[in-house]
């Protein structure tokens, strides 16, 4: 079983490994080329900030790394790329996507970790369909006490609403009988 390094902290670098060995004999420390740092269990904060350095640090040095991806989506890219011209290449595609999802997978543990630590911090039905509505600049983006109230109805026999419910909700009840 492999062991669990240590981490050296420091407020520049919180979750720096510190390096492990590969504790599967001789033979098989070999073929380890991977410290196992990225198995033990870090504050979220400390993830979010050594991720967040890692995709701003803007080192050049690059790795080879062999991926196995399924060859549909292995022969959609290399297609994209070749007739779409959407990347340069497949791999800049790749790194591309992964750090787009690496990037919103730190601004959403960052925004679940603050709602974590501040509950009351976390918009309701109403905030997010008031704010929908503003983006979408929709008719009644200006009538945030109909948006409110049509929340509160439809969340009482709708506990699993979403703001695209609260709106057309409000649309209805604002539509003159017939």
């Amino acid at each position: 079983m492999p062991q669990q390094a240590a981490f050296a902290r420091s407020p520049a670098r919180p979750c720096r490994p510190v390096p492990t060995r590969c504790d599967i004999g001789a033979v098989g420390a070999r073929f380890c080329t991977t410290d196992v740092w990225y198995i033990t269990g870090m504050e979220v904060g400390a993830v979010i900030e050594r991720i967040s350095e890692l995709l701003d640090g803007g080192e050049l040095e690059t790795s080879n790394t062999s991926m196995r991806i399924p060859v549909a989506l292995r022969d959609a890219a290399a297609l994209a790329v070749r007739e779409l011209g959407i990347a340069p290449s497949t791999t800049t595609l790749t790194t591309t996507a992964l750090r787009a999802t690496l990037e919103a997978a730190v601004m959403q543990a960052a925004l679940d970790d603050h709602y974590q630590r501040h509950p009351q911090a976390r918009p309701d039905l109403a905030d997010l369909a008031i704010a929908a509505a503003e983006l979408d600049g929709h008719p009644l983006a200006g009538q945030p006490d109909r948006l409110r109230q049509a929340a509160a109805e439809i969340a009482r026999n709708h506990p699993g609403a979403s703001p695209d419910d609260v709106l057309l909700w409000a649309e209805a009840r604002a539509l003159p009988a017939a």
